[in-house]
């Protein structure tokens, strides 16, 4: 018996929106890229679906609802196996991080998890700060740092 597809090959991938919607799973962007497999073959559908994923990421830095599944260590493996790129620099770190906590053992991996998570908040912060140093001298005319 042939495998069903949810999510047939010319569905329109649901990008999250802000606030409450609804928008793709990891699932149903890999059984998105199955189907497209099936119908147009490896390369086309290589194409098609990272046309999609990037259209719908367009802060790929942080961004989006495709964060979550950048993080899954399932979607990445998938992507990675079929040469789909969906990396960030935080998702690289972030799962980076468990591959060498798994080597170390459970206390090792519980502190990799607390710095994978901090690592986004402290890039956040740096932002901010950056962002206040760049507008305090723009107001003032002068650097808010006494040197």
């Amino acid at each position: 018996m042939p495998e069903i597809n949810l999510i047939p090959w010319n569905s329109a991938p649901d990008y999250d929106d802000w606030g409450w919607d609804d928008y793709w799973t990891c699932g149903q962007w890999m059984e998105w890229y199955d189907a497209l497999v099936a119908k147009f073959g490896t390369e086309t559908a290589r194409y098609i679906w990272q046309y999609a994923w990037d259209k719908g990421n367009q802060f790929k830095f942080i961004g989006g609802s495709h964060l979550d599944c950048r993080l899954n260590a399932a979607f990445a493996d998938f992507a990675e196996q079929n040469g789909l790129n969906v990396s960030s620099v935080i998702s690289s770190v972030y799962l980076g991080t468990f591959e060498v906590a798994e080597s170390l053992g459970e206390g090792a991996k519980r502190t990799a998890t607390i710095i994978a998570w901090l690592i986004p908040i402290l890039l956040i912060m740096a932002v901010i700060a950056i962002g206040y140093l760049v507008f305090q001298t723009i107001k003032t005319g002068k650097l808010p740092i006494k040197t």
